[in-house]
């Protein structure tokens, strides 16, 4: 049986799936408490074998993300299917581009069961791990990022990220907009954004955390002068500074350029996550979902 959870009761779904150890535990909790929608499916004895959520996404929130999951032992019994299914014909699918969803390499019945569900491949991204060893030195003087550069900052990281975005139809196409809703995120940032300008010209950026690096770009009109290696040795180093005990780095595999070069400085292969589609939402290819035995 399948039941909508209310949101004062979504804290039990997020202890269900923390029994799994293979899950992470914040991707699961993001998925059931940003989500428009939570689904259970529930045993003859009224147990929680498996859920299943849906959260609108995009400016226009005409794309969805769908999350599907089924404890192990009730796994080849229908229920992800009839989960999926429930999901899929809600009255919020009406007008939707594609749904989404993602799967860590580790899960590979689940890469398996969205194929049959009829989705594609998207797009793969790698979590890359830097172990905090100490970066050479250079001249490059990067400072904090300041309100003045907000107009030119935005300009320059649309720019730069224009070709990754448009080569793997991450709409829209330019990642961000000189709105109120930009500024503010970059206000509350500040401390961790670093620029290196040119004069007043914004050259390149990086975005440093601990234990993280974020938001890596170089001005298209300053590519190819390895600026870029040399930001990654500030960067690193800043991270050591801040108390960083190991660096996480997200990269799209498509971004072959830039993979290259975090490895050439020391970042080693973490964990990969495939990002699926569908676009037929009306579920033409009934047959194949018929002929599923089920997640």
């Amino acid at each position: 049986m399948i039941e909508t959870v209310l949101d004062k009761d979504k804290d039990y779904i997020t202890q269900f799936l923390s029994r799994d150890p293979e899950l992470s535990l914040a991707d699961a909790r993001f998925c059931v408490t940003k989500s428009d929608t939570v689904i259970v499916y529930k045993n003859q004895l009224s147990e929680v074998v498996g859920c299943g959520t849906f959260r609108l996404w995009g400016k226009e929130k005409n794309k969805a993300d769908v999350y599907i999951y089924v404890a192990p032992e009730s796994r080849g019994t229908g229920v992800g299917r009839k989960l999926f299914e429930y999901l899929l014909k809600a009255p919020q699918n009406i007008g939707l581009k594609f749904f989404s969803t993602k799967i860590e390499t580790n899960h590979a019945s689940s890469l398996d069961f969205f194929s049959k569900m009829g989705f594609e491949k998207w797009y793969t991204e790698l979590i890359i791990f830097h172990d905090t060893e100490r970066q050479p030195e250079n001249n490059l003087e990067f400072i904090k990022y300041r309100t003045e550069y907000f107009k030119q900052y935005v300009d320059t990281i649309r720019r730069s990220f224009y070709d990754l975005r448009s080569s793997n139809d991450f709409q829209p196409y330019y990642c961000c907009e000189p709105d109120e809703s930009k500024y503010n995120e970059l206000e509350q940032n500040k401390d961790n954004i670093y620029i290196l300008l040119d004069g007043d010209k914004i050259v390149a950026s990086v975005t440093v955390k601990v234990n993280s690096i974020e938001d890596v770009f170089v001005s298209p009109d300053y590519q190819g002068k390895g600026i870029g290696k040399k930001m990654m040795h500030f960067a690193i180093n800043k991270a050591i500074e801040l108390g960083s005990s190991q660096i996480e780095l997200s990269a799209i595999e498509w971004n072959k350029r830039a993979l290259q070069l975090y490895r050439r400085v020391g970042f080693k292969n973490g964990k990969t996550i495939y990002y699926m589609r569908l676009f037929d939402l009306s579920c033409k290819n009934k047959s194949e979902l018929d002929k599923t035995v089920g997640h």
